[in-house]
């Protein structure tokens, strides 16, 4: 089962974010099957809805850095009371996993079909780990999404950014700073 979360007030970042990703968005929906398999059930029981406060919005699906979702809950919360359906995900399903885009697709595909959702595609927000994530996955279905944000995606297993970038399929926007180093993981 998701699980319903209610959290703290709005701030700039995400105000500006989902600004970005609104102007981006299409109006389109797609239906799949939802498969059984142990991976997908592992999402459902990692993955946390926030309801926006007229009870319905345009989909946005969250995927958290190494430190799981916790650390991404207030982020979250922001989003929804922009007027959004926020799914917060683990990065770890989506970002570590050879399931990953399979994960991502299923969970995107779980939450067109939520009672809490307006029809369309979702934009996808990553932090870090899950950053790396969305860029890997989410850039490559413009059958769902809308746009992507990376938040100092994780990088370091991307040989050839050029190249990478150049196969994006959305709208895409990465949020880094060009000295950061942080355990030459992201950019």
């Amino acid at each position: 089962m998701i699980k319903q979360h209610r959290g703290r007030s709005i701030d700039w970042r995400t105000f500006i974010i989902i600004f970005v990703m609104a102007s981006a968005c299409a109006c389109a929906i797609r239906t799949y099957e939802i498969d059984s398999s142990s991976t997908y059930r592992r999402y459902v029981e990692e993955a946390t809805e926030y309801v926006p406060p007229s009870g319905r919005g345009p989909i946005v699906i969250l995927i958290s850095g190494v430190n799981g979702p916790d650390a991404y809950r207030g982020y979250a919360a922001d989003v929804a009371r922009l007027g959004y359906y926020a799914v917060l995900l683990n990065g770890h399903s989506i970002s570590l996993s050879q399931y990953g885009e399979g994960d991502l697709r299923r969970a995107i595909e779980q939450a067109q079909r939520s009672p809490k959702a307006l029809p369309g595609k979702v934009a996808v927000i990553g932090f870090s780990m899950g950053g790396g994530g969305a860029l890997t996955h989410a850039t490559h279905m413009p059958d769902l999404v809308s746009a992507v944000i990376a938040y100092y995606p994780m990088t370091m297993q991307i040989q050839d950014m050029r190249s990478f970038a150049a196969r994006f399929k959305v709208p895409t926007l990465v949020l880094a700073g060009e000295k950061d180093a942080y355990r030459n993981c992201c950019l």
